[in-house]
């Protein structure tokens, strides 16, 4: 999970030549931003029940932190295709814990720290996000360190965008 991710980044892409990984063995992506950590919930297909589960796993990471990273915690699904037909401040208590005891005033500040203008993400490759996250640690051909399906070219300049 995170913590795996940041240290091959740490022992292997920012120091030492990479290892392949493949991007489809990542679930979450944690992107720290001058104001926020943004978690990023990898899903290739959201139905509704990975996003029930989705916001079940958001609610035990927020129910975690302390008060100050609650304020900067930032919450995002990021899927390949998303067939899911409810919104996340619809899903309720009751489906994602199914009887299990939880705290609801801390599932309700849960659901309000998902991403407000755009809570679902579709790409279209989940490798976008961690390859990002590469370039801006410093890795000069971040698709060379990673298994991706998908040939990607990144743009010389650092504007952000991919080409297929």
């Amino acid at each position: 999970m995170l913590v795996a991710l940041n240290q091959f980044l740490k022992e292997n892409l920012l120091t030492t030549s990479a290892h392949s990984i493949s991007v489809e063995e990542l679930s979450d992506i944690l992107l720290a931003e001058v104001d926020q950590y943004r978690l990023n919930q990898v899903k290739p297909t959201l139905s509704n029940s990975t996003l029930i589960s989705a916001v079940r796993e958001a609610y035990e990471i927020f129910n975690l932190a302390d008060e100050t990273l609650r304020e900067r915690l930032v919450f995002q699904i990021v899927c390949r295709e998303n067939q899911s037909n409810i919104a996340i401040g619809a899903v309720t208590a009751d489906q994602a814990f199914t009887g299990k005891p939880h705290d609801s005033q801390v599932y309700t500040q849960t659901l309000k720290r998902f991403d407000l203008s755009n809570p679902v993400l579709v790409s279209a490759h989940l490798a976008s996000a961690i390859l990002l996250t590469l370039w801006n640690a410093g890795v000069e051909k971040p698709s060379a360190a990673i298994h991706v399906k998908t040939v990607w070219h990144w743009h010389s300049e650092r504007s952000g965008t991919w080409s297929v």
